[in-house]
């Protein structure tokens, strides 16, 4: 029972996610990022194809010493990605939407100041992957 209705949670966040996806295509937005959005890294320049990631990954939130956290992906193939940090409840706080994301490794500096003490899970979701992390802010 629980994993039917986990199943259909998640059949609904990716519904939700794909609606907007598609609405910032249509928008023609190339980048749409939420508030406290500070910084956005690529490693890649697409001259040197060793360091294209052979695969989907995202990685474990980084304490800065601003006490800002950073949140390192990587993506195989060019697609367009969602990052989704939601609440214990659910309730979506930030998206980063990218509607073209070059294969490469990223990174997302963001500040936690806006954020209530409480559990959070990131979720990321480009092309056909999708991968989830959890974190505490204090």
């Amino acid at each position: 029972m629980k994993n039917k209705s986990t199943s259909r949670k998640n059949q609904k966040v990716k519904c939700v996610l794909f609606i907007i996806v598609l609405l910032a295509l249509l928008l023609n937005t190339s980048l749409i990022f939420s508030q406290n959005y500070a910084s956005y890294n690529h490693s890649n320049n697409n001259k040197n194809l060793s360091i294209i990631p052979k695969e989907f990954k995202l990685y474990d939130i980084i304490v800065n010493i601003d006490n800002s956290r950073s949140l390192k992906f990587d993506i195989p193939n060019q697609t367009s990605a969602i990052i989704t940090i939601t609440d214990e409840n659910g309730n979506i706080v930030k998206n980063y939407l990218f509607e073209n994301i070059y294969s490469g490794s990223y990174e997302i500096k963001f500040g936690t100041d806006n954020l209530s003490p409480g559990n959070y899970k990131i979720t990321l979701v480009a092309g056909d992957n999708t991968q989830s992390i959890l974190f505490s802010s204090i």
